[in-house]
Parts: structure tokens; C-alpha cells; sequence
């Protein structure tokens, strides 16, 4: 397996600043769920304590598999290596196709309309609301 291109000056500063800012957005989103005293495991086996919309979920409805994603694409940036690239891309769509709905529908049934209204005003990822 191929480990990329030599690093270069500005592949690195890149990958810096989308690594600074996903490190910045993961503990951020996780300080915000532990001061709320809710779990941060995805596999959801017991209720959420709180419905979080402060914060960095103010953002995205899920700012924790963002900045996950976003270390991903640093790698892939900083060492300029397309395989790395292809795997940040699959983790992202495992997450949006399969981790997301199921965490989704959990508070759906805990949250019921206040989580509708939530998910009304908050994208999944960033960007426009869908």
C-alpha cells in the first residue's frame, strides 16, 4: 500500500487547518455532551439525557462524525494520498447510511416532536438543511 506523496509546505498547512478545526469541533462536541451528562457512545443501548442544539450542534445534528471525518481528509491531505482519501469517503458513507439513521431514529422515538423540529433546523452534516 502506497504511503503517499512526500508531505509539501502546503498540504501540510491544509491539513493543519482541517485537522485543527475537526480537533476543535470534536472536543468541543464532546465537552457539550458530557457537561449535558449524555452518552457519546454511538451504539445508543440506553437514552440520551438530553437533546443538545447549543453548541456545536448548533451546526450539525452530528459535529462528533464531522470532525471524524475531517482527520480523515487530513491524512489524506497532508500525505497527499488519494487511498486515504477513498477511505475517508467510505467512512462517510457508512456513517450517513448506516450509523446516522439508526442513531437518528433512537431519538425520534425518545425525543418525538422536539427532535423533528431539531432536525428541521439543523443539516445532518454542514451546510443547507436536508
Amino acid at each position: 500500500m502506497s504511503r503517499g506523496r512526500p508531505l509539501r509546505r502546503g498540504s501540510t498547512l491544509v491539513a493543519g487547518v482541517i485537522g485543527g478545526l475537526s480537533g476543535g469541533l470534536w472536543l468541543a462536541s464532546f465537552l457539550a455532551m458530557r457537561r449535558a451528562r449524555t452518552t457519546v457512545d454511538p451504539r445508543v443501548k440506553r437514552p440520551s439525557a438530553a437533546l443538545l442544539s447549543d453548541g456545536p450542534f448548533r451546526i450539525s445534528r452530528n459535529p462528533m462524525y464531522v470532525a471524524l471525518v475531517g482527520l480523515l481528509v487530513t491524512q489524506a491531505v497532508a500525505r497527499r494520498n488519494p487511498l486515504a482519501g477513498l477511505l475517508a469517503g467510505l467512512v462517510w458513507l457508512i456513517l450517513d447510511r448506516v450509523q446516522i439513521p439508526y442513531e437518528e431514529a433512537h431519538l425520534a422515538d425518545q425525543f418525538g416532536s422536539d427532535y423533528e423540529a431539531y432536525r428541521q433546523t439543523r443539516p445532518r452534516w454542514l451546510g443547507p438543511v436536508r
